[in-house]
């Protein structure tokens, strides 16, 4: 079973063979079947067949379904389960074999299609040309026949476009007057329309300066804030770095009591042991001695806590100031950042719309372009539709026109047989008539020389007084137009006077505003240049003073802090041992309420030098978070110096565009002046001039005279040519009798095919026509639309007086594409 393709490049046979008997029993081609001629032109090999072979779709039956399978089937190897799965396994294997197998057939089909595609629209291409040449030839065969009546029109024609040249030329010196005035006039509004523009291109300047003072203004607003944030910016570090002074000054101050006080109690201890010792070895006085000393230790702890309440105090205080300087950091850090974040929104957003602008041009661009390539399939399979139905037709028409032109010629063969026999009748009366219609033209002609000569020398007077009435109209018209060529000097002079101090004054206006512009622009930069170095200075000598600063407090900070708690651990030490001795000494619970509070004060100190390394390690942090925010201030400031070096590349390619389109205005205008001062004006009509119209007119009346020469000696050779003409027209009546002889001895054919392929055509009528004009048949309008051969081979060859052949076969044969055939021969149609 063959299958038939569905897609749109597959071709059916079964219609194209039902396409082609129609086509035989018709005998015309139908759709885009080719025509009868085909063949001989071009043999081309067979087409390949395009229905694929046949491909088994059967596959192997299935087991069947109710069988019986045995318990512990699936234990087995052999079971029929395991053979059912191999039997699937085979069946999809052969399926995938014959898909291949079909996939495979399926590409050669479809490639065989494509050659046959390939070959049809060559065909096409080829039929094209044919039938494109074929028009190119008969398009040809009508033009040769225009251009042979264009010649004859053309003489007429010269004739009189010589009679009307000198006509022409006084009309051109009058229309030259008439320019002129014109071109003062075009000059006039020229000027105008210029000042108008002058005015114009002032109004868009003023415009345009006033934009750029909006956008300086724009860009010194922008300026005053980055100066403000920055100023606010050095205050903030001056205050955070004045605070940081006196902090330094309270830890030194802090230090020094601590000394001081430290040093109080190393000398009252020592005072202390002295007295111990002196009043060691009286026993009476040990109760007064403790109790004195006693009294001293919760002094100077009760001292040493005031001064820790105080410390903590000032530490409080000193915290909530640095949170607070901290916070108004971070606000400001918080703006900077928002500011810098909206502008990079903007800028994500600016982006993200010309992304999607030019994602939407990408698209319609494609759009359009698949569009395009739609209209353009569209456009082929509409062109190669009409192409196929216009041969059709054309081939329709031709053929309809060839039998009517068989049918017409028969009628005219008929026609001709029974025309020849009136004509041996009507000859010899014609030609009597012709002598004497020719005796009358050599009469009325001569009469016509005779009265033309009368008028030529009649029209030869007056064209001579109007030639003198020109000359003094001339004369006046030179005069009054020297008189306004003088005035219109005079006016166009003051004008140009008056336009050049005009363009003058505007130069110098834009001089003068394009030099304030640039020195306002060179201030402005080095205005920016100054102020940027500067504070760039300032920055970078605040950050290193404020670096130094912070790593100079840090190491005395440290170095203090190690000194102390060296200090504080020998004291400790020096306590315990001097305790222990007492201890030692004195075992009474007076000595052990001593040891107790000794122990709590050593556990105090060091909490408080504990709390103290905290507090340092809290500063140092911050410290640190300072000199980072004072380590991204240059980036703040490098991204602050980008913009304003933006802004400045701004402002100067606007303002160099500007000063170059205004001198570029300044020129053009120059150009135009120039030019219209250089431009050169019509000179006035001359005695030159004059004489060179006075020789064209004896020229015109000598060429006037030699027409008529001419076209008598023209006549005179026609009234020849018509007596040969005679001659000739009995030689074909003669061969003629010979052909009717002839005829009736082989089949009607076509024996003429006019070169327009007009079926309504009326033989007898064109030839008669012009035998009562009296024109011969070689020179009448038939015997060249047939185009008569130079040569022809005659039963009864005859010559004229020009030396031509005449016979029997001038009429059957043609020299401009028609391909006629002489009796006996079969007519062919031209490939």
């Amino acid at each position: 079973m063959s299958t038939r393709l569905d897609y749109p490049y597959a071709t059916d046979l079964e219609a194209a063979g039902s396409k082609k008997k129609a086509q035989t029993v018709t005998g015309r081609p139908t759709g885009r079947s080719r025509p009868v001629h085909w063949q001989h032109n071009r043999e081309l090999p067979p087409p390949q067949p395009t229905i694929l072979p046949n491909v088994v779709r059967s596959t192997p039956p299935p087991y069947p379904v109710k069988e019986m399978i045995p318990y512990n089937l699936l234990l087995r190897s052999n079971s029929p389960v395991n053979i059912r799965a191999s039997a699937d396994a085979y069946e999809t294997e052969e399926k995938m074999r014959v898909m291949e197998s079909r996939l495979g057939l399926t590409e050669k089909s479809n490639r065989a299609l494509l050659e046959e595609v390939l070959r049809l629209q060559n065909e096409l291409r080829v039929l094209v040309a044919q039938n494109e040449r074929a028009i190119r030839d008969e398009r040809n065969a009508r033009t040769q026949l225009d251009a042979s009546v264009n010649i004859v029109n053309d003489l007429i024609s010269q004739l009189a476009s010589r009679i009307k040249g000198a006509e022409d030329r006084l009309n051109d010196e009058r229309g030259a007057i008439s320019t002129l005035l014109s071109q003062t006039r075009g000059v006039e509004q020229a000027m105008k329309a210029s000042q108008q523009e002058l005015t114009i291109r002032k109004d868009q300047h003023g415009g345009k300066l006033l934009e750029l003072q909006t956008k300086v203004i724009e860009s010194d607003r922008a300026r005053e804030q980055l100066e403000r944030l920055l100023y606010n910016m050095t205050d903030e570090l001056r205050l955070v770095r004045n605070k940081l002074d006196g902090q330094q000054g309270e830890f030194q101050t802090m230090l020094t009591d601590l000394k001081l006080r430290s040093r109080r109690l190393e000398e009252e201890n020592k005072l202390q042991l002295d007295a111990l010792r002196k009043h060691g070895d009286a026993q009476s006085h040990s109760d007064q001695n403790t109790t004195y000393l006693r009294g001293q230790v919760e002094s100077r702890l009760s001292e040493l806590r005031d001064v820790i309440v105080d410390l903590r105090g000032r530490q409080d205080v000193e915290i909530n100031e640095r949170r607070s300087l901290e916070q108004l950091l971070q606000q400001k850090v918080n703006e900077l950042h928002m500011a810098l974040g909206e502008q990079n929104r903007k800028r994500e957003e600016a982006m993200h719309a010309l992304d999607m602008i030019s994602r939407e041009r990408e698209h319609a661009a494609d759009q359009e372009k698949i569009r395009l390539a739609n209209k353009l399939t569209e456009n082929l399979e509409e062109i190669n539709k009409r192409l196929i139905n216009k041969e059709i037709k054309l081939r329709e028409e031709i053929q309809d026109k060839y039998q009517q032109l068989e049918k017409v010629l028969q009628i005219e063969v008929d026609k001709r047989a029974h025309h020849e026999v009136k004509m041996r009748e009507e000859n010899d009366e014609r030609w009597g008539l012709l002598k004497k219609l020719c005796e009358e033209e050599l009469n009325a002609i001569r009469e016509a020389l005779k009265t033309e000569r009368g008028k030529n020398k009649e029209s030869v007077h007056k064209l001579d007084e109007s030639i003198s009435l020109l000359e003094k109209q001339l004369q006046e018209m030179k005069r009054q137009s020297d008189k306004v060529i003088a005035a219109e000097i005079k006016s166009r002079k003051e004008h140009e006077r008056h336009t050049k101090e005009n363009i003058d004054h505007v130069h110098e206006k834009l001089q003068v505003a394009t030099a304030t512009l640039q020195q306002a622009i060179g201030g402005v930069n080095g205005h920016l240049a100054n102020h940027t170095e500067k504070m760039r200075q300032e920055l970078k000598g605040m950050i290193e003073v404020s670096e130094q600063g912070t790593t100079r407090a840090m190491t005395d900070l440290d170095v203090r802090m190690q000194s102390l708690k060296q200090k504080v651990g020998s004291l400790e030490a020096a306590l315990d041992h001097r305790i222990a001795e007492l201890v030692n000494l004195h075992l009474n619970p007076e000595t052990l309420e001593m040891n107790e509070a000794t122990a709590a004060l050593a556990q105090n100190i060091r909490e408080k030098v504990e709390s103290i390394s905290l507090w340092q390690d809290v500063t140092s942090q911050t410290i640190r978070e300072l000199n980072q925010s004072i380590q991204q201030m240059p980036n703040d400031i490098y991204a602050i110096e980008e913009k304003q070096k933006l802004l400045r590349s701004e402002l100067e390619s606007r303002v160099t565009s500007e000063a170059e389109s205004r001198i570029r205005d300044v020129e053009n205008l120059k150009q135009e002046l120039t030019i219209l001062s250089q431009r050169k004006q019509p000179q006035a009509v001359t005695q030159q001039d004059l004489q060179e119209v006075q020789g064209t007119v004896r020229k015109l009346a000598e060429s006037i005279q030699t027409v008529k020469t001419v076209l008598g000696m023209k006549i005179q050779s026609e009234q020849k040519l018509r007596i040969s003409g005679i001659e000739d027209l009995q030689t074909q009546i003669n061969s003629l009798k010979t052909l009717i002889g002839m005829h009736n001895a082989v089949a009607p054919v076509p024996l003429y095919m006019r070169a327009d392929g007009d079926a309504a055509f009326d033989l007898d009528n064109f030839i008669r026509r012009d035998e009562t004009a009296g024109i011969p048949y070689r020179m009448s309008s038939y015997g060249q639309a047939s185009g008569m051969p130079e040569k022809i081979t005659a039963t009864q060859p005859m010559r004229s007086q020009r030396g031509t052949p005449t016979g029997p076969k001038a009429l059957f044969l043609t020299g401009k594409g028609d391909r006629f055939t002489a009796p006996g021969t079969r007519h062919q149609k031209p490939g």
